[in-house]
């Protein structure tokens, strides 16, 4: 996900990201974005100290009751998926992917083609 900082209408960031996604490889791709109005401050706590970004604070920001991260369309296609080697299930607007497997440097054709069918399913 990519969070865009600005007041910056939805159509022209859509496609910009369009546009930039033609460039990248697929593994690359935004796939979706947030538009926030406000800049990220250490004042608002959603930087550092050192002006890094607080992802935890960003992320709940984000979620909040109010706000969700995945449209609804998508929120109602996508609601689970339990395989052989990974899970997934999407709860309060947040995707949880689980690998049901200890890490290894190679993940398998299993592993693989249920991962290529979580990210056909995530990117519509």
């Amino acid at each position: 996900m990519a969070i865009v900082i600005g007041d910056v209408a939805r159509e022209g960031v859509a496609a910009a990201v369009e546009s930039l996604n033609a460039e990248l490889p697929h593994y690359r791709r935004i796939h979706r974005f947030h538009i926030e109005r406000e800049p990220l401050t250490i004042e608002s706590g959603m930087l550092t100290a050192n002006g890094k970004l607080r992802r935890d604070a960003i992320g709940g920001a984000i979620r909040g009751p109010d706000r969700d991260v995945l449209p609804r369309e998508e929120r109602e296609r996508m609601n689970s998926f339990s395989g052989k080697t990974i899970s997934w299930s999407l709860r309060d607007s947040v995707i949880e992917l689980v690998l049901h497997r200890a890490p290894a440097n190679e993940i398998g054709t299993e592993t693989l083609g249920e991962l290529e069918q979580f990210m056909v399913s995530s990117a519509r």
